[in-house]
């Protein structure tokens, strides 16, 4: 029923090759899943994540370590000036001290948006793809990690289905190795409800997925 491909970086660079065009995309997310501003330095990913799900102070979203429901939603993600290919690059202590632009340095998360599963799966339909590159990331992961992760391989790749972060509770930290074992098995079923939703509701033709270390 899917195709599931273990790849590094490298491997995708000669499947995917070509670059997207950034249009107004009908349920507010800005651009379609998947396409690469590269004038503004942004990429469009679809996120699917048990995270518990938290309203921030300046009504943005928090995705925390606790687990809670199969979650949906997009983020824009900045890629920096400075980027170096295959790295998730991280301000360094020079930079800070000579005050560099963060978009100059860091991958940002621009703009993150919860969708109903009906928006998610029609946010696909609409960008019409034949692929779809569902990213699930390993233990000791924040929810920046994954997200910076899979825009990182969009980026460097240019790739062109729909890119799908698979973000499971990680807390992030070495002492967590236990909770992030239970977590991981927690979130089996939900991954096996995104995979079910993107081949059966979404009708994606084919299903890459990178999964990384316990994910």
């Amino acid at each position: 029923l899917w195709n599931i491909e273990a790849a590094g970086t490298k491997d995708l660079v000669s499947k995917w090759s070509n670059v997207g065009i950034c249009v107004e995309f009908d349920i507010g997310v800005g651009c379609k899943p998947g396409t690469i501003d590269r004038d503004k330095r942004t990429v469009n990913l679809l996120l699917a994540t048990t995270r518990k799900v938290e309203q921030t102070a300046n009504a943005g979203l928090h995705f925390a370590s606790e687990r809670g429901d199969l979650t949906f939603g997009t983020a824009r993600v900045s890629v920096p000036a400075g980027h170096a290919f295959g790295q998730i690059d991280r301000r360094s202590w020079v930079q800070w001290l000579t005050l560099k632009p963060i978009s100059d340095t860091e991958f940002q998360i621009q703009d993150e948006k919860s969708l109903s599963r009906e928006e998610f799966t029609s946010a696909i339909k609409n960008a019409s793809p034949t692929d779809a590159l569902v990213y699930v990331h390993g233990f000791r992961n924040t929810f920046e990690d994954s997200v910076f992760r899979l825009a990182q391989i969009v980026w460097d790749t240019k790739y062109q289905g729909v890119p799908v972060v698979f973000s499971w509770p990680s807390r992030g930290t070495t002492a967590g190795y236990g909770t992030d074992y239970d977590s991981a098995e927690y979130s089996a079923p939900s991954f096996r409800e995104l995979l079910r939703t993107l081949k059966q509701d979404a009708h994606v033709g084919t299903v890459h997925v990178i999964a990384h270390s316990m994910g």
